[in-house]
Formats: C-alpha cells, structure tokens, sequence
C-alpha cells in the first residue's frame, strides 16, 4: 500500500488511485511528474555510484573495525599506562608527603627546643634584672646612708671645729686671766 500520493500528499488507497487517474488524465501534470521522478532517480542514483559496490563497502567496513579494535587495543594500553603512571605519581606524593610530615615534625621539635631555651634564658634575665634591681635599691639605700653619714660627719666637724674654736678662744681667754693674775701677782 501507498502511503503518500504522487504528488506528496497523505491519504487512502482510493483517493490514491483517483489521484494517479487525474495525473495521468492531465498530460501538463503527468509529465511534471515524470521529470520530477527522473530528477529524483538521477539524484539517488548519484549517491549510490558515489557508494561504490558491496565488495568495496565490506572492505571498508572490515578496515573500519580493524581500526576500531586497533583503537580499542590502543585506549586499553593508554589507560594501563595511565593507571600505572597514576599509582607511580601516588606512591611518590605518598614518599613526599611522609618525608615532608618527618621534616615538619623534625622542625617543629628543634622549634620546641629553641622556644624552650629561649624561655629559659628569659627566666635568667627577668631573675638577673630583678637581682639588679634589688643591687640598685641597695646601692641607692647605701648611698643614702653613706650621704647621712657624710653630712653627720661634716657636722661632726663643724661642731669639733667649733668646740676647738671654743677651747682656743677659752685657752686665749685663761691664758690672758693667768696673765693679768701673773701680771697683778707681781
């Protein structure tokens, strides 16, 4: 059965068999029709020289899945080398990433020893600067009292100088009463 008219269009096989009555009918219509099948025949028929025969066509097609297979085999190795360039890269990040660990860790521990020396040391210093505090408040104290013994001493001496000034204007005065007495005794 027909599924489409002559002229393109959709419909049943009795309005099919007018159709084709009506063209033939019409000598105009029919050989339009006739050249439009011929333009279609020759169309086609270009595309199946252009296929070339069966044998060539089954050729092709056996190169084809040759090459196909070959390209199959192809992918399979490069995903094997793949996978083993992959597992390689992973133990080597894996060696990296321990021995980067080990010297982190190495690090990290010579860190805790220099941080605990320098604790140390600060400890001295707050203990040595605290000690030399405590020295120049004793300095300071023994310099105050080293100023009050100073001063106690200068009035010490300004008081024996006086006392001496005193004994030797009282030495002048007794020597002037024995002279006046030695002078009114004779």
């Amino acid at each position: 059965m027909i599924s489409t008219s002559i002229d393109g269009a959709v419909g049943t096989g009795a309005s099919q068999l007018l159709d084709l009555l009506s063209v033939v009918a019409n000598p105009a219509v029919y050989e339009a029709k006739i050249k439009e099948l011929q333009a279609a025949t020759e169309e086609h028929a270009k595309y199946v020289q252009s296929v070339g025969p069966v044998s060539e066509i089954l050729r092709l097609r056996e190169e084809a899945g040759d090459a196909l297979a070959a390209a199959k085999a192809e992918v399979a190795a490069a995903k094997k080398d793949a996978e083993a360039s992959r597992a390689a890269a992973k133990a080597e990040a894996i060696a990296v990433l321990a021995q980067a660990r080990e010297e982190a860790a190495a690090i990290r521990k010579e860190a805790q020893a220099v941080l605990a020396s320098a604790k140390a040391k600060q400890a001295e210093a707050e203990k040595a600067a605290a000690a030399a505090a405590t020295a120049a408040d004793q300095a300071t104290q023994a310099q105050a009292r080293a100023v009050e013994r100073e001063q106690a001493a200068a009035a010490a001496e300004a008081a024996a100088e006086q006392a001496q000034a005193a004994a030797q204007a009282e030495r002048a005065a007794l020597a002037e009463k024995s002279k006046a007495f030695l002078a009114s005794l004779q």
